[in-house]
């Protein structure tokens, strides 16, 4: 209902006193319903609309008062911890690639650094519903993004990689969007999601430069984030079939995976001969494993990997073999604190919205770091691995780590607004 003038007039003097213009609305809702309710009742009473108007506002009390807070309750609630460690780890990352890498202009990793920085920013002190308000919008500009780069790699190929890859790790976030606005929909809702997913992984496959790893990894991100989403009832109950159709990608992947795995036994390749040259060199350098030559024979194992070596790509293993085991775990350290300070950032979060954002940061972000600690061991070969987050990564791919980690700290900053609970009280 629409208020009386003189309660409306409390209402707007109220939430003045409120700094952060987000919340504004969200408390003003929850103020005009206790006004609301509070005039209803004493208008049962008997009271006419004036000394009903009159009681409310007596009774909510002084509305600077009220609107103090206000203030105090409905305020954002910045994680400066984790932001001064996602750039203290950034900042030592390419500290790390320069030692390994001097060739590497310093002035340019200072720009890199700057430009990770503003992304992160950016994305911090972005709405980050705009993952639901702006979804269909949202998903039609990265579609002409991804189809425009793909054109432009297709008909220019001398040119440098354009690493459409980036775009695809954005779309976990866009399934967190799609997940809460098909959540409504119960098993159809979430159908319409894996379907989605599966129209994600079609395109992953028409793109000429999608490595088959990378696929899969996306494949088990999305399948991930989907259970999630079911086991915290985003779609109504937990049921046997939802749970079931929310594995369907992750399955799917390792179907993918088995039948490579046995397409290469059946073929008599052994795990050695199917591996990449660099992969063979990790192995007999970390762990003395015989290498097998392909295409012939290097002069010798330690001076060609110290030829191909990459100070982005193989960062780990060049700490391992210049420091050792342990040099490599304590740079490792940082990164899993702050996935783990993101994880528990992400339980935290009590809208779906919120918890299923935060959630599709972490698991990408650790889903990379995972993958690539793998390829450093020689477990994995690359398959198209860009570096290590914040760590080992060149200036696309750190712009796109930082801008992630901000959409997640947005989430923990302004998360309170999307559940709305009482402010007063509080």
């Amino acid at each position: 209902m629409k208020l009386p003038e003189h309660l409306q007039q409390w209402l707007d003097d109220a939430t003045g006193q409120m700094r952060w213009k987000r919340a504004r609305p969200v408390a003003a809702k929850e103020l005009a319903d206790h006004l609301s309710d509070q005039y209803e009742a004493f208008l049962d009473e008997g009271m006419d609309e004036d000394a009903a108007a009159q009681a409310t506002v007596r009774e909510m009390g002084d509305a600077v008062e009220t609107g103090t807070l206000l203030d105090r309750a409905w305020r954002p609630r910045p994680d400066w911890v984790m932001l001064g460690l996602v750039l203290v780890v950034a900042a030592v990352g390419l500290g790390l690639q320069y030692i390994w890498n001097p060739e590497l202009d310093a002035a340019a990793l200072l720009w890199r650094y700057a430009a990770g920085a503003v992304c992160l920013l950016a994305a911090y002190f972005i709405d980050y519903t705009v993952l639901m308000k702006r979804l269909w919008p949202l998903l039609a500009v990265w579609l002409a993004a991804v189809l425009l780069l793909n054109q432009i790699e297709t008909m220019l190929p001398d040119i440098a990689p354009i690493q459409i890859d980036v775009l695809f790790w954005l779309f976990p976030l866009l399934l967190a969007g799609l997940i809460c606005r098909m959540g409504a929909k119960g098993t159809e809702g979430l159908a319409s999601c894996v379907l989605a997913v599966a129209g994600f992984w079609m395109l992953l496959i028409v793109t000429h430069y999608t490595p088959y790893t990378i696929t899969n990894i996306l494949l088990v991100i999305c399948s991930a984030i989907l259970l999630i989403a079911v086991c915290h009832k985003a779609f109504g109950r937990v049921r046997v079939r939802n749970l079931c159709l929310a594995l369907l990608p992750g399955a799917f992947a390792l179907v993918r995976y088995l039948r490579s795995v046995v397409f290469l036994r059946s073929s008599g390749i052994s795990r050695e001969q199917n591996a990449s040259l660099m992969t063979q060199l990790i192995r007999h350098m970390l762990f003395g494993t015989d290498t097998y030559y392909q295409d012939g024979a290097f002069a010798t194992p330690q001076k060609s990997f110290w030829e191909w070596a990459d100070a982005q790509e193989n960062l780990l293993t060049i700490i391992q073999l210049e420091w050792g085991w342990l040099a490599m775990i304590l740079v490792l350290v940082p990164l899993v604190i702050l996935l783990g300070r993101g994880l528990m950032l992400a339980g935290r979060q009590s809208g779906l919205l919120a918890w299923l954002t935060c959630h599709a940061v972490v698991l990408t972000l650790g889903m990379q770091a995972v993958w690539y600690l793998l390829v450093n061991l020689g477990i994995s070969d690359s398959g198209g691995t860009y570096g290590l987050p914040l760590i080992a990564s060149d200036a696309i791919y750190l712009c796109q780590t930082m801008f992630l980690l901000g959409v997640l700290l947005s989430a923990q900053r302004s998360g309170q607004l999307e559940s709305g609970p009482a402010p007063i009280g509080k």
